[in-house]
């Protein structure tokens, strides 16, 4: 657990690393509006420390654990290994999958749709609303990409009930066509000026405009302007009029513009709300929207059948039998069992350290280890905070950096971020207490060559992941020290020590 953490925290520092001969190890972030004193320990001091004098740990808390895990998570199934094996197929292989096109049942959850768009807002479209010039898009329902309302509301459509016959190019527009516009809009006040008092100018890049109902939303007399007009040859220029701001005036809207798509549609009307905080487009923050869908059909993947050839040739399996592609079936199920098997033991891991940690006795907190930790935590987040509010603004929904920390961390509106930082901190600080004071009990140390090769470990997974080899053990030490590469040495030794005393068993079930 420790190590995956120093390898995340590793990455994200990388450009850092590649110069570290001058710098100072012990620089870390700070934050200038942090919830506690941002005073850093001048050195990781846990290897050093008597952890004695801070805790205590009965010796059964770690000579008797149990941990409660459902094994059926880390099980690996036919299915896995075929989406595996597909997997390659789609990387590998040139229009792989074919898509087999289904229109004759209603869609459901989990079936991806291949599906056109267009969203109103209050009535009028909005920015990313519509996908008629880059779509279909490919959406599996119950996925969760789509805001509220818009996947469940496509569940049990059947594609043969929606429908989209295009006009081509140069075609004159009909009334009862629905147009795809493209246009910008001036409002000219009363008295003459180019805009009203907040600036009104708008650019749509696909309005999707119904000419039988266009005159209620836009005005008596837009679609007249619409219709008779050559798709996507003719730029469209004319002026409407009204007391658009409720002043006993009479306002203009210059529309300039172009019809850049003309149909006969048949659609199902899905109803979605945005989250109520909602980064991308504050504007549309817990507001409701209607979206026009045509659902194409529903896709379903077809692979080609497994082949020696690919085995062999394209994927380059050295196979040691006859039977090359039951092999390789084999290795990829291995592989993933592996995979598995790792992913449960650091599961087992994690909830070791917590039983652990629920039994630690804490007399005192090492001077500034608290402090320190919160610094990091909350600085983190107050980095992002002031990253994204230089870059939108104004239209940054969040007022503060406590604001935004409740966000991403989920936590409630009302939520005491500093005591919940400092909790977070104090945890961190308690699993290093955990880790000594054990380590110190078995009588265990790390040498300087444990370290050495630690280090190394860690350089070398770096540089994997970039393709270099820029990094180096002697890199990786000096940035973080030897104190805290001897603590993530520890808490290997510690976790190996204890590990044979867990106890697995499986989840507790409430009785019926």
């Amino acid at each position: 657990m420790m190590k995956n953490r120093l390898i995340a925290l590793v990455l994200a520092v990388l450009c850092c690393l590649t110069v570290l001969a001058g710098c100072d190890r012990n620089k870390d972030k700070t934050s200038t509006t942090a919830p506690a004193t941002t005073t850093e320990m001048k050195a990781y001091p846990f290897p050093s420390l008597d952890i004695a004098a801070y805790c205590s740990l009965p010796a059964s808390a770690w000579e008797n654990i149990t941990v409660a895990l459902d094994e059926t998570a880390y099980a690996v199934s036919d299915e896995d290994v075929l989406a595996s094996i597909h997997a390659l197929q789609a990387q590998y292989l040139k229009d792989c999958p074919t898509i087999n096109q289904i229109t004759d049942r209603t869609a459901q959850k989990g079936d991806t749709v291949y599906i056109y768009y267009a969203g109103y807002v209050d009535g009028l479209p909005f920015s990313g609303g519509c996908n008629i010039v880059t779509g279909p898009n490919a959406l599996t329902l119950g996925s969760g990409r789509f805001i509220d309302g818009f996947e469940d509301g496509l569940v049990g459509v059947l594609p043969t009930d929606t429908a989209m016959v295009r006009r081509q190019s140069g075609d004159i527009v009909q009334a009862d066509d629905i147009v795809y516009f493209s246009y910008t809009c001036t409002y000219l006040d009363h008295d003459g000026t180019d805009f009203d008092e907040d600036g009104t100018f708008t650019s749509v890049s696909a309005a999707r405009i119904d000419l039988s109902t266009a005159d209620d939303v836009y005005g008596e007399g837009f679609a007249a302007n619409i219709i008779g007009c050559k798709m996507k040859d003719d730029q469209l220029t004319f002026v409407m009029s009204g007391d658009y701001d409720g002043d006993g005036q009479t306002e203009q809207k210059r529309y300039v513009g172009y019809v850049y798509l003309a149909t006969q549609e048949q659609t199902v009307t899905v109803t979605a709300t945005f989250p109520a905080i909602y980064p991308s487009d504050p504007t549309l923050a817990g507001k409701t929207a209607t979206f026009e869908v045509i659902v194409e059909y529903i896709g379903e993947e077809v692979y080609p059948e497994l082949t020696a050839s690919f085995v062999v040739e394209t994927l380059k399996f050295e196979a040691k039998t006859g039977d090359p592609v039951s092999e390789f079936v084999t290795y990829i199920r291995e592989k993933l069992k592996a995979q598995a098997a790792e992913e449960r033991e650091n599961v087992i891991e994690g909830e070791t350290m917590n039983r652990l940690i629920e039994a630690l006795v804490v007399n005192a907190y090492p001077k500034e280890s608290v402090p320190f930790y919160m610094s990091r935590i909350y600085g983190e987040i107050e980095e992002e905070y002031n990253y994204y509010k230089e870059t939108y603004g104004q239209s940054f929904p969040f007022d503060s950096v406590d604001a935004y920390f409740i966000y991403c961390y989920g936590l409630s509106a009302d939520a005491d971020v500093t005591a919940y930082v400092r909790s977070y901190a104090e945890k961190m600080v308690k699993e290093n207490l955990v880790v000594f004071y054990i380590g110190h009990a078995l009588s265990l140390s790390v040498s300087d060559e444990e370290k050495e090769t630690y280090a190394q470990d860690l350089a070398d997974e770096i540089n994997a992941s970039y393709g270099q080899t820029v990094v180096n053990s002697a890199m990786v030490i000096e940035y973080y020290g030897e104190d805290y590469i001897e603590s993530c040495v520890m808490y290997q030794k510690v976790i190996g020590a204890v590990r044979p005393n867990v106890t697995v068993v499986p989840p507790a079930t409430s009785e019926s």
